[in-house]
């Protein structure tokens, strides 16, 4: 008769009666929109190359002493260039002109927008009515009921297995 009992409780107690929270039946979409910034730091380094210019003339003098310029050379490489430093050697005028390589450093911020729309929907489904103050009641009974129970059966096996309950005093 006990074992039967114990079914018949271990039946009801793996029976459940459902949730007890109302979830109502609205349908919630949310529509978010994410942007994100994001700055970056660039730096180059602009390298301008060493130029050259010569003039490469030679010098005569006539029969009167003046000086004359005989044959004339011109190599350049750029149009802008420091003043020349003119040589006379040997009745030759050299004139050289250079510019030194220059180096520009440049520096500015890229900024990158990156927008996501981000989309959150919930869905409650409806419930038929509410739970009438029986069923709630039940539903806290047999939780209350639920917990003597294993209780119970804690101290019926504690006192099968442990002969600290079996003595007799």
């Amino acid at each position: 008769m006990q074992k039967l009992i114990y079914i018949l409780l271990t039946l009801l107690i793996l029976t459940s009666c459902g949730n007890s929270r109302n979830s109502g039946s609205t349908i919630i979409s949310d529509k978010t929109t994410e942007t994100t910034v994001d700055v970056l730091d660039r730096d180059t380094i602009f390298r301008i190359p060493q130029e050259k210019a010569s003039l490469l003339a030679k010098l005569s003098t006539n029969s009167k002493g003046e000086i004359s310029i005989e044959h004339q050379t011109v190599s350049n490489d750029s149009e802008s260039l420091s003043d020349p430093v003119i040589k006379i050697v040997d009745n030759y005028i050299h004139v050289d002109c250079e510019k030194k390589a220059q180096e520009l450093f440049a520096q500015w911020k890229e900024t990158h927008k990156q927008t996501k729309v981000v989309q959150t929907i919930t869905e409650y489904y409806p419930v038929e009515r509410e739970m009438t103050t029986y069923e709630t009641i039940s539903i806290w009974m047999g939780r209350v009921f639920m917990l003597i129970l294993l209780v119970s059966i804690i101290l019926i096996l504690a006192k099968v297995k442990n002969p600290f309950f079996n003595k007799k005093s």
